[in-house]
């Protein structure tokens, strides 16, 4: 069976699919469609399928002035309804139509305007209109869930301690980004006991949480140092990663490194968790994730509730801790589902509704 998954938005996303992309391209023949971002060729050494690169602009120019020749000549006319299954990984409108011309039938959030699909069949797993609040479950843990239904079986982590510890110390979105005084309070409490090695994309904020321990030679500030591959063989080397929701977590989710994920503001762990086992730290507010429109109030009052003594606490008892109101410990099972426990019973009721629901109809109607 041919299957290609359509993917049109930023790194991070791209490296949350590549799980999925993993477990298919083992079994089927898997084509992975994505944006021009200089990320190809770290892609190609780390993922064993076709990946293509698209147009978005010439496409999103198409799709405005209804240049229809032109779209399929920019994916390919040679590749109109060659997939058995297009999975479709975003819930705007240009993505919608690719997947459309790509599979014979597709899956994944699918738009609202339905004529372009004629008389294809779909798999609506949540409509693009509706709050993301009510999807509180990972897309790609569907799709495994739909091709592959077999026994629970908890994937097998790294058991190995904790030695090297790898801290992402930004995201792309600023609302996100922890004070620097929370990640040196951090470092001020593993430092003695672990290799430190700070990554992420801004130097200014890497150097100035690093100023304090510019002595300590186990602390090594890598930020804005390490191409994609250097911080995938880092990843691969270390034995625990301390981030917020970035595309760094979703890249370790492909190794056997621990994770220790911090989610606050808009980052919805039940959405953007790595698919990976980890424990996801979450604040202890009524107001997360952020109001129904995921509008932050613009003081963040919530950022200032993470202690990096308690996250170090947590590092340390990383592997006994349990589930509570404000540390999810999330598990992967191999038939594409996350377990989360502690959080909101109410969302992990409906999490295993969905996917027990979306195996039980996986005989029978694909629109439900």
């Amino acid at each position: 069976m041919k299957v290609c998954v359509v993917n049109l938005l930023r790194l991070g996303d791209l490296l949350q699919s590549l799980p999925l992309i993993e477990e298919l391209s083992k079994r089927e023949r898997v084509t992975f469609f994505i944006p021009k971002l200089n990320v190809l060729s770290f892609l190609k050494e780390i993922v064993d399928c076709e990946i293509v690169e698209l147009d978005i602009d010439g496409l999103l120019e198409c799709s405005k002035t209804l240049n229809f020749d032109r779209f399929s000549y920019l994916l390919g006319k040679d590749r109109a309804s060659t997939f058995d299954y297009a999975i479709n990984l975003n819930s705007f409108e240009l993505s919608f139509y690719i997947s459309s011309f790509f599979g014979k039938k597709v899956l994944g959030v699918t738009y609202d305007d339905r004529k372009i699909i004629k008389d294809k069949q779909f798999s609506l797993l949540f409509n693009s209109a509706d709050n993301r609040k009510k999807a509180p479950i990972n897309i790609s843990q569907l799709y495994l869930s739909y091709l592959e239904n077999i026994e629970n079986i908890p994937v097998a982590k790294n058991s190995r301690s904790i030695k090297n510890i790898v801290i992402n110390v930004n995201t792309g979105s600023s609302i996100r980004n922890f004070p620097n005084s929370f990640y040196i309070n951090l470092i001020e409490n593993l430092k003695r006991d672990y290799n430190l090695f700070l990554v992420g994309t801004d130097i200014d904020k890497g150097n100035e949480i690093y100023s304090p321990f510019t002595e300590f030679e186990n602390i090594e500030n890598l930020t804005g140092k390490q191409s994609l591959k250097e911080l995938y063989q880092l990843l691969v080397s270390s034995d625990l990663l301390i981030s917020p929701d970035t595309a760094t977590i979703h890249m370790a989710a492909r190794t056997e490194i621990k994770i220790l994920g911090l989610y606050n503001i808009s980052a919805y762990y039940f959405q953007t968790a790595p698919f990976s086992d980890a424990i996801i730290y979450i604040p202890n507010r009524g107001c997360y994730p952020c109001n129904e429109d995921f509008q932050p109030c613009g003081n963040r009052e919530c950022m200032w509730d993470y202690s990096g003594f308690k996250v170090a606490e947590i590092v340390r008892k990383f592997d006994t801790i349990p589930g509570s109101e404000r540390l999810i410990r999330q598990r992967r099972f191999s038939d594409g589902s996350l377990v989360f426990e502690g959080g909101n019973s109410e969302e992990k009721s409906l999490n295993n509704l969905l996917v027990s629901k979306f195996l039980r109809d996986k005989s029978g109607s694909d629109q439900w």
